[in-house]
């Protein structure tokens, strides 16, 4: 769905029944808008679009992942909607939004050293696996960041993303 905010296109996907929950959205500038190739809405939770960058296409898929709550079966569709999703082929993806994931050790290659949690959580091993499995790195863990600790529901949380991403030299 294309939705004009003044110059600002915002591609959504999502639920239709007016419940608050899943649903992702890309913001798309002027200069995003002219790159953009196409668009996809897989499901409540993914969203692709393609952009034609000056290096070649560039597909980003935004997420929005199963929490841990969430049934096995619902975590499974959600991994093997991504997996058909990267198994197209492009060479340059960045997959980004809420991964609603744990991981607390290092992979060569594919985990850096910064930003982990205690503990691997059920979603950080299928998030992990599937970085793995597509050749894909959580680019956030790669980086220093500063520590920024927030109050939610009365505990304190360390936000961490974990987008992953893969890049082909051309």
């Amino acid at each position: 769905m294309l939705d004009e905010e003044g110059s600002y296109t915002m591609l959504f996907s999502g639920r239709l029944d007016n419940r608050s929950a899943e649903g992702v959205g890309l913001a798309l500038s002027p200069q995003a808008q002219a790159a953009l190739r196409h668009h996809q809405s897989i499901s409540a939770r993914i969203l692709t679009a393609e952009f034609l960058t000056q290096v070649g296409p560039m597909m980003i898929v935004v997420v929005y992942a199963p929490t841990n709550q969430d049934s096995a079966e619902v975590k499974e569709q959600f991994y093997e909607d991504l997996n058909c999703i990267l198994s197209r082929g492009n060479r340059q993806v960045m997959v980004m939004g809420d991964l609603n994931a744990s991981v607390s050790e290092k992979v060569h290659g594919v985990v850096g050293p910064y930003g982990l949690e205690s503990t691997t959580s059920d979603n950080g091993e299928r998030l992990v696996s599937f970085t793995c499995a597509n050749g894909l790195c959580l680019t956030n863990t790669f980086f220093a960041h500063k520590r920024v600790s927030i109050k939610l529901h009365g505990t304190h949380r360390t936000p961490v993303n974990y987008p992953p991403s893969r890049t082909t030299s051309w």
